[in-house]
């Protein structure tokens, strides 16, 4: 299936193709502008390139030459079933599609504001809130995900690994807040938000399915092939410092994390010992972690849209009531 760029902006006249997203922008003419759009238009109603092809009129020479160009530059992905293909084949076309679904992620409106510098303290400091809680789940969704297994050790060591070097790292994020003035007692007996808990609901639930589904978890979050370097990370905080100075202890934190996990080779994705021990994957399988990239970066969008919608004012910092089921049934007896 070829898969569309959910933010592809698509402007047409009758010679003139224009495709663009946040990073891009592709212009087609004249017999190649009619193809390519007779192709996308066609593609979300086809489950294969046949159909496609079938469907625009053109060949499915024409369908995987239109396909080949948007996928270059990440406007779209194939998620069809590679078949009978190697480890290595098979874990080229994942971290495609999951280096598609990671931008379109960071191509939301509140994750640009923020990595652009231009989101309010109140919110900056609030995603530090958010994402301490997300981070503090690993300690529950990694265990479940990585005792819920079985095989050789050599496939399952670097799981078990995996989870013992990163299920309590939430202290790292926990200090960078109190270094930013707010008070332990403030975060740690606040509940996350809803869409925060949506995330690591689903982080539960999909470490439950299977091992296949926990380790492709891990993929759109770990999208790059290349580790970046130490100058690059901070680089990319000493920016972020920059442009929110009274933030400087919580980026401390992340970019300490960040260079932990560079020392311990997380480029490497923690699916790559399963499909060295599975070998052939079956078209159920293939869909399944298809289906996981795709959810997992919807969780991440809805996680960062819900930082947006509640951490408005300085007082969403201070205090957020524990939900209690007891006084509100006592309550609704006194009405």
């Amino acid at each position: 299936m070829l898969v569309l760029n959910p933010n592809l902006s698509i402007a047409a006249d009758p010679d003139i193709l224009v495709l663009e997203d946040k990073e891009t922008r592709l212009t087609f003419h004249g017999e190649s502008a009619v193809a390519c759009k007779a192709i996308i238009e066609a593609a979300p109603q086809s489950n294969d390139f046949e159909t496609i092809a079938a469907r625009s009129g053109f060949s499915i020479a024409t369908v995987k030459r239109v396909a080949e160009l948007l996928k270059a530059d990440f406007l779209a992905i194939d998620t069809s079933f590679p078949g009978d293909s190697t480890p290595a084949e098979y874990l080229s076309k994942i971290r495609h599609c999951a280096q598609f679904w990671n931008k379109h992620i960071m191509a939301q409106h509140f994750a640009s504001r923020l990595f652009a510098g231009e989101a309010t303290q109140t919110e900056v400091l609030g995603w530090g809130i958010e994402f301490y809680f997300f981070v503090k789940a690993a300690q529950e969704y990694m265990a479940l995900g990585s005792s819920r297994t079985w095989g050789e050790t050599a496939m399952l060591a670097p799981i078990w690994d995996h989870f013992a070097k990163e299920a309590f790292h939430s202290d790292i994020f926990l200090q960078g807040l109190l270094a930013c003035g707010l008070r332990e007692k403030t975060i740690r007996t606040r509940m996350p938000v809803p869409t925060t808990a949506i995330l690591t609901n689903f982080l539960y639930e999909t470490s439950s399915a299977g091992l296949l589904e926990y380790t492709t978890l891990f993929a759109v979050m770990q999208p790059l092939s290349r580790p970046a370097t130490r100058e690059e990370v901070k680089s990319k905080y000493d920016f972020l410092r920059e442009k929110y100075p009274f933030a400087i202890g919580l980026f401390n934190s992340f970019e300490s994390h960040d260079c932990m996990d560079i020392a311990l080779e997380h480029s490497s994705l923690t699916l790559e010992p399963v499909l060295e021990h599975r070998g052939i994957l079956s078209p159920a399988e293939w869909r399944s972690m298809m289906r996981v990239l795709e959810d997992t970066a919807n969780a991440f969008i809805l996680f960062f849209e819900g930082i947006q919608k509640y951490y408005r004012s300085s007082s969403a910092l201070r205090y957020r009531q524990t939900p209690n089921a007891a006084m509100a049934f006592a309550l609704s007896d006194q009405a």
